[in-house]
């Protein structure tokens, strides 16, 4: 029988959900097709109907996680807050959702790279390329706002601002991520304290 379009594209996602599990807990050159089929609940067969390989269902995965990150970090970027609240927000709400939203942690490992085979890190070089000059652009566009506003110290400036913010928060994540299973920090709990401690070289406390 032909599946319904509503019923493959239930199959789709369910299949990039379990090579999100697959991959994180495996790695992406120990994982095997039927593996990824057997935690979706569906035949190997399925997953040939929607991907022509594991590479092609890594790069669909990394495209699906990275675009619903970049839809949160625009909803904040294009919210009614003031420039700083809008950094702000932005800042916490990236390190909250490592810890709480499995979608937005899978998408962060697998941008990541953590012990990736080199046929791995190929594949997801170029995206994960387009994803950090997304997110870079974004906070430069940001920290423009919050420079128009007399927010940000008169030494800093915001293409500055960006990249020192991106770099803080990849290493952030990095560390959270690597210690996940014992993490040295809670992001949860400490995640607002980090943000203002990075913010004191940045943000004009008199703004």
């Amino acid at each position: 029988m032909k599946q319904t379009p509503e019923k493959a594209d239930a199959t789709r996602r369910k299949l990039l959900d379990a090579a999100a599990e697959v991959f994180s807990r495996c790695g992406f050159a120990a994982s095997r097709l039927e593996d990824i089929a057997r935690e979706a609940g569906v035949t190997r067969g399925a997953i040939y109907w929607h991907f022509t390989n594991k590479q092609d269902l890594l790069r669909n995965l990394m495209q699906q996680r990275t675009a619903r990150i970049s839809e949160k970090l625009k909803a904040i970027y294009l919210s009614e807050l003031p420039p700083v609240q809008k950094l702000r927000h932005l800042l916490q709400a990236s390190l909250l959702n490592l810890e709480t939203d499995s979608d937005y942690r899978s998408g962060m490992h697998l941008a990541l790279s953590f012990g990736a085979a080199e046929e791995q890190i190929e594949l997801m070089a170029l995206r994960r390329h387009q994803h950090i000059q997304l997110i870079i652009d974004l906070l430069e566009k940001l920290l423009q706002e919050c420079a128009r506003a007399g927010a940000l110290h008169p030494e800093v400036t915001p293409a500055l601002a960006a990249r020192a913010l991106f770099a803080w928060f990849d290493g952030t994540a990095g560390l959270w991520l690597r210690t996940a299973n014992h993490p040295v920090i809670s992001l949860a709990d400490q995640g607002n304290a980090l943000v203002e401690i990075m913010l004191r070289g940045i943000i004009n406390e008199n703004e």
